[in-house]
């Protein structure tokens, strides 16, 4: 999907926006072979085992597609397939997709089977996140978990009164993320960004 001559690409969901303080994301995390993500902040949720629960569900339905499916080996990235029934949810840490830095070197294989995955129309709730943690995993991609900065999850009723200013949190997120708020297109229009 990207152009030939991108190497390494900073992926965002468009309900987030970028603080001006944010400091270069290739520089920091510098480790060309690991993925960078942020742990998903399941207790901004509002229901943590009913999230959990979620996940386990997508995660078995990723499963059993590939059971009845089966891939071929992509360059001996892949476990067996037996290994990779094994694969269970919680292993490792489940992070949150609406932001990764990947490189095209060392993850390819895994956004080519993630995006076949979710292709398959399995019903998944959250469309890609589920996919690329199970694939993640099973992959043995090495993973580097960035701090909640990276990602933070419903800034809104996080940041305080001055919130809008994007320097009041005590976090001082580089990215905020308003995922599965409702009218959410009305207050990122509020906010003092640069673009």
């Amino acid at each position: 999907i990207l152009p030939a001559n991108i190497e390494e690409v900073m992926i965002l969901d468009a309900d987030t926006v970028i603080s001006e303080r944010c400091p270069d994301p290739f520089e920091t995390f510098w480790e060309r072979e690991a993925l960078v993500a942020v742990v998903n902040a399941r207790q901004e949720f509002g229901d943590y085992q009913g999230i959990i629960a979620a996940e386990k569900q997508e995660w078995r339905k990723c499963q059993a597609f590939f059971q009845k499916c089966g891939h071929e080996n992509q360059e001996g990235c892949l476990k067996s397939s037996a290994m990779m029934a094994r694969t269970q949810h919680g292993d490792q840490p489940y992070f949150n997709s609406g932001m990764m830095i990947a490189r095209r070197e060392h993850h390819e294989g895994l956004f080519t089977m993630a995006y076949e995955l979710c292709l398959a129309d399995l019903g998944l709730g959250w469309g890609d996140q589920t996919p690329l943690n199970f694939y993640a995993a099973t992959m043995e991609i090495w993973m580097h978990y960035a701090p909640p900065a990276w990602n933070m999850i419903h800034a809104d009723h996080l940041l305080g009164p001055d919130w809008m200013g994007m320097a009041e949190h005590p976090a001082r997120p580089f990215i905020y993320h308003f995922a599965g708020m409702s009218n959410r297109e009305k207050t990122m229009e509020q906010i003092n960004c640069r673009l």
